[in-house]
């Protein structure tokens, strides 16, 4: 991801006009509003991940989920864009393509897995 971000910043032309980059702030804004230990009671208490009451009063969950999606389906797009760039020969050598030219069936890592790994 560190080479993408590098690489879609030299082909940005204008600042703050990539799509690209502003998806990869978005993810990076998302992780960074959740990553203080504390900042959801259920991390101070993990036992109320198995709680159907707490859910009722905590958004915590939901918010999580909605940040779980928002977030796959940018490295999933990045990740569907590297395998045609493999494949029109257009893929530059990066961690991302030589992990996805490995036999990722082989470990058992399913695409979607792949995109959060690359």
């Amino acid at each position: 991801m560190r080479q993408g971000c590098f690489q879609l910043t030299g082909a940005c032309t204008l600042p703050g006009n990539c799509q690209d980059v502003k998806e990869i702030f978005e993810v990076l804004g998302r992780f960074v509003q959740v990553r203080r230990p504390g900042e959801w009671l259920v991390d101070v208490f993990p036992q109320l991940a198995s709680s159907k009451l707490f859910d009722m009063v905590s958004n915590w969950r939901r918010v999580g989920r909605s940040f779980y999606e928002a977030d796959r389906q940018v490295f999933l797009k990045f990740w569907n864009r590297m395998k045609e760039d493999i494949a029109n020969g257009t893929a530059p050598h990066c961690f991302g393509k030589e992990f996805i030219q490995s036999d990722l069936d082989k470990h058992g890592i399913d695409s979607e897995q792949a995109a959060w790994i690359a």
